[in-house]
């Protein structure tokens, strides 16, 4: 599946909907930086903060398999994982 057609159902107010379909796509191709994020971002939505950092990080921990060369992973997943975790209060 097309990861980008999950970005479709949220637009519709169909959280459910957008999630199963990235989960699909992260099924397909577990590898897929997008399909983390995106579940992670739906995950959030939902108000599931521990499955939203789950999926933050395991696009992170992909990025860092995909691109050893990097120190870093992007600004934005740093972003949205220290984000749940003061949303959860809990310490890194």
């Amino acid at each position: 599946m097309n990861p980008h057609f999950a970005l479709h159902f949220p637009e519709a107010n169909d959280l459910g909907l957008a999630l199963l379909a990235a989960e699909e796509t992260l099924q397909a191709n577990p590898k897929s930086i997008f399909a983390h994020i995106l579940v992670g971002e739906l995950k959030e939505a939902q108000g599931d903060l521990q499955g939203a950092l789950e999926s933050y990080r395991a696009a992170e921990d992909e990025f860092h398999d995909q691109h050893p060369h990097f120190c870093k992973p992007p600004a934005y997943l740093t972003y949205k994982s220290a984000a749940m975790l003061k949303k959860l209060n809990t310490k890194p």
